[in-house]
């Protein structure tokens, strides 16, 4: 007695085989293909994002404004202070650039801080 191969097996090996290769080679390309974006961005639109960084001499604090990854405002100074003189904390420094993100976005331009206002958000200012 001969067996003859079933037909039908291997219908349904390829029927369910085939689709969970193919979707695993598109989830594959899916996942090594991505952009790495923080946010999707949209036409007309700018990510803007504050980063702090201890000033080169030590004594201090400063910020960057990034627009879309880039630098588009660098601030190692407290602005309106006559001289040089960096934010005291990490924190004086983060709270300014993130009050120029929000003027920014407000269509103020250039923005500015007062030394008023950064008394007003209880930053250091010597």
């Amino acid at each position: 007695m001969t067996t003859t191969p079933n037909k039908r097996g291997k219908l349904t090996w390829l029927s369910l085989g085939l689709p969970v290769i193919g979707l695993a080679l598109v989830t594959w390309y899916y996942l090594a293909h991505r952009t790495t974006a923080a946010v999707p961005q949209r036409a007309g639109y700018v990510y803007l994002d504050c980063k702090p960084f201890p000033v080169a001499n030590g004594s201090g604090w400063g910020y960057d404004i990034l627009a879309d990854g880039k630098t588009y405002i660098h601030q190692d100074r407290l602005p309106g202070v006559p001289g040089i003189h960096p934010f005291a904390t990490r924190e004086d420094a983060l709270k300014v650039g993130r009050l120029m993100i929000s003027k920014l976005k407000a269509g103020t331009f250039p923005p500015h801080v007062s030394y008023q206002e950064m008394q007003g958000m209880g930053i250091t200012v010597n």
